[in-house]
């Protein structure tokens, strides 16, 4: 665990007093107010706005003009204090909760159900929509789900958010050495694995086509299919309006074992990309533009140090 500041300290306080807030008011009343915090922030953080709607211009400039795009951003950034509402206000959801979220019970009918020898499934979902409380959802309706985090600056914060995340039924796997074999015994035991793809990797790792550009993103997601040998069900979570939602479902990527491992890797990667490419491009306002990570970011290459050259001669 990372060493806990002042600053972080004064970070998670406030945290759990917006969730105190948040779980008092009625469900609209606090969007109404998270919508209130974003706008001013929108208003504020000229510069991340800036950035967002030049990102959005980036990659559909070509179908918006400049106001459109700000608006998009500004959509996009209001969506994600929702999503926070949504989090802060977590409890295991019901089939009433689900029919005021979701206006059905049978929300997910292209996944199987469980059977007495089954195996999980990973479910590959961008930043879209209420992404946390798909999570959610599919814990409740299909079967249980994990995921996983890296390490976070602020560990009281991460780890509170991890315990907000338990109140859905998901737990939160840390990434660290021994991830890969734990990632697989859980698969293999039938929980199935939540992951979000669309954020650059710091390091060089798989190249794919992705809005107009080329990502470096994890390999992981197809490389614990691979081994695993279990299906990636693209998924992509749509609000509607403030309070609805409504989940998308694509047909599942499977591994071929025919391929080599690179092979494979990478064409399953490339597969769910181009669904969620399409998913945002039909849908803007829904995926988080301000995203730190910004997938299409070059990576930043750490020179190696040259060591000193060995004379020859002995002199």
């Amino acid at each position: 665990m990372k060493p806990v500041r002042f600053r972080h300290r004064v970070e998670y306080q406030a945290l759990r007093f917006i969730e105190s807030v948040c779980r008092k008011l009625p469900y609209r009343q606090a969007l109404a107010l998270a919508g209130a915090i974003a706008r001013i922030m929108f208003m504020l953080a000229r510069s991340r706005v800036h950035v967002a709607t030049a990102r959005i211009l980036s990659v559909l400039g070509n179908t918006m003009t400049p106001a459109e795009a700000r608006q998009v951003a500004w959509i996009s950034l209001r969506n994600m204090h929702f999503n926070l509402v949504d989090l802060l206000r977590a409890e295991p959801l019901s089939d009433d909760l689900l029919l005021q979220r979701f206006g059905t019970l049978n929300v997910l009918p292209e996944i199987p159900r469980p059977s007495t020898n089954h195996t999980g499934i990973i479910l590959a979902t961008p930043h879209m929509g209420s992404w946390e409380l798909a999570a959610g959802l599919f814990h409740h309706a299909v079967m249980p789900l994990f995921t996983i985090s890296a390490p976070q600056h602020n560990a009281l914060v991460a780890q509170y958010s991890f315990t907000l995340r338990l109140r859905f039924g998901v737990e939160t796997l840390i990434r660290g050495s021994d991830m890969m074999r734990t990632v697989i015994r859980q698969l293999r035991h039938g929980k199935s694995l939540a992951i979000m793809p669309d954020l650059r990797c710091p390091e060089p790792e798989i190249e794919v086509p992705f809005l107009g550009g080329i990502a470096n993103v994890r390999r992981g997601m197809a490389l614990f299919a691979r081994l695993a040998n279990v299906p990636i069900y693209p998924c992509i979570c749509i609000r509607d309006g403030w309070t609805r939602h409504r989940i998308e479902v694509h047909q599942p990527i499977l591994p071929d074992k025919s391929l080599d491992n690179e092979t494979d890797i990478r064409r399953m990667t490339a597969g769910v990309l181009k669904i969620m490419d399409q998913a945002i491009r039909e849908h803007p306002e829904q995926w988080f533009w301000f995203n730190k990570r910004w997938v299409l970011d070059p990576i930043i290459q750490v020179p190696h140090k040259q060591q000193p050259e060995k004379s020859g001669t002995g002199d």
